[in-house]
């Protein structure tokens, strides 16, 4: 389960379309009666055959809310952590449901997604280092290509408002930013700890 997060906003509006009548305003020449031209500043059905109507198209709703992702969280929200990368080339995505109170994991190599109970106080702990890391002002962190380096993204969806921050070893992420993925990490072990290997090394 990946962030859907990761993601772009877009919005669309299309208004509603209807055919133009006949230059000058005249009937066609087939003799066939037809639908006086629409008048006012609504949109009105036009006629294309004898006894035939079709409607005008309605317009398309926006995809997303519009605006900013407040700093301070006062409702439900889908936040997704994701680290890539590394010597081993890992991949491991986690995300946490306010709503649901639900954590869900993939494990260290985006395998099967696991998912937990949350209690009150662990998204308390959470959403206190999201508002102190400011979700208005996520954004991608740039910085020099570090070889075999993590690359981690922390996507918050909150309302449909949706908020991005990338960043990779190396690159001088914000303090706030550091902790916070340090919060995320420390409720994601404390809910799916690391399970021994089957069998140690050989002697």
């Amino acid at each position: 389960m990946l962030p859907k997060t990761l993601l772009l906003l877009c919005a669309a509006a299309l208004g509603a379309c209807h055919e133009t009548p006949p230059p000058g305003g005249h009937p066609p020449s087939s003799g066939h009666p037809t639908a006086p031209p629409p008048t006012g500043t609504g949109a009105a059905p036009t006629a294309t055959a004898p006894g035939t109507v079709q409607p005008t198209a309605a317009p398309t709703p926006t995809t997303a809310a519009s605006g900013a992702v407040p700093d301070k969280l006062e409702g439900p929200y889908l936040l997704t952590y994701n680290q890539t990368g590394g010597i081993a080339g890992l991949h491991m995505t986690f995300v946490l449901d306010t709503n649901k109170r639900t954590a869900t994991y993939s494990g260290l190599r985006g395998g099967s997604p696991e998912t937990k109970d949350v209690t009150a106080a662990e998204i308390a702990a959470i959403t206190q280092a999201l508002e102190a890391a400011r979700p208005s002002t996520f954004a991608p962190v740039k910085g020099p290509a570090v070889p075999d380096a993590f690359t981690y993204a922390v996507a918050l969806d909150y309302g449909g408002k949706l908020a991005l921050a990338t960043w990779s070893d190396g690159t001088p992420a914000p303090e706030q930013l550091v902790t916070l993925r340090e919060a995320i990490v420390k409720l994601r072990d404390a809910k799916f700890p690391a399970r021994p290997p089957v069998s140690g090394p050989k002697q």
